[in-house]
């Protein structure tokens, strides 16, 4: 008798252990489900694409000028006053409003609220392919040799990868808000200077590695 209540006991454990697991994995679907939605959202789409169109202005910019006034402007991104006139002299400024525009309205997506910062980088992660377009405002980029899934390519997509979800989450921290008139967000410049900044990093660490193997 004991030998039988240990039995039943042990198939309700495993029918215990056999419900959680399907419970987590259905939780799993359910969220993996909501993020592809997500990911097609015109919030989310119109997000990224002002994020997109900023970035490159700025990086644009920031390939123009020469290695003191890059130097100059890394050492004064919480600098408000330099800032302000960096914007205004590089027209950063109209821009700059239409991203704050789409984050707000991204903030108060429901679907995108409900999602912690995990949930979120893992969103941005399923859509960083979107940001490939920083090839095309790194000269020296394009003319970096292609080694397909080497290694180095490898770690620099893992890498880059991490870099956009890391931009996108303290764009979104910056405390800026749609004011009447609006103004710009100086937040947003130095998130974006320090994107630049992390993925010139990681183009050199790339060709360094490259060079290592060859």
């Amino acid at each position: 008798m004991k030998h039988f209540n240990f039995i039943i006991l042990l198939g309700v454990f495993f029918l215990g252990v056999f419900f959680q697991s399907c419970s987590k994995d259905e939780t799993a679907i359910a969220l993996e489900e909501k993020i592809d939605d997500l990911s097609q959202d015109k919030d989310f789409v119109n997000f990224l694409s002002e994020f997109g169109s900023y970035k490159n202005n700025i990086f644009t910019t920031i390939e123009t000028l020469d290695d003191d006034e890059k130097e100059r402007l890394f050492n004064n991104l919480n600098n408000d006053d330099f800032m302000m006139s960096f914007m205004k002299k590089y027209n950063l400024i109209e821009d700059n409003i239409a991203l704050q525009r789409a984050t707000l309205s991204l903030e108060q997506n429901q679907d995108w609220s409900s999602l912690n910062n995990i949930e979120k980088n893992t969103l941005f992660a399923k859509n960083v392919s979107v940001d490939k377009s920083i090839h095309t405002t790194f000269p020296r980029l394009k003319l970096r040799s292609e080694t397909g899934n080497s290694e180095c390519q490898k770690i620099f997509d893992r890498e880059l990868s991490k870099a956009y979800g890391i931009a996108m989450l303290e764009l979104i921290g910056c405390t800026c808000a749609i004011e009447a008139p609006p103004i710009a967000c100086l937040c947003y410049v130095a998130v974006m200077a320090r994107y630049y900044s992390t993925i010139d990093t990681l183009e050199r660490e790339k060709q360094e590695c490259e060079l290592r193997n060859n």
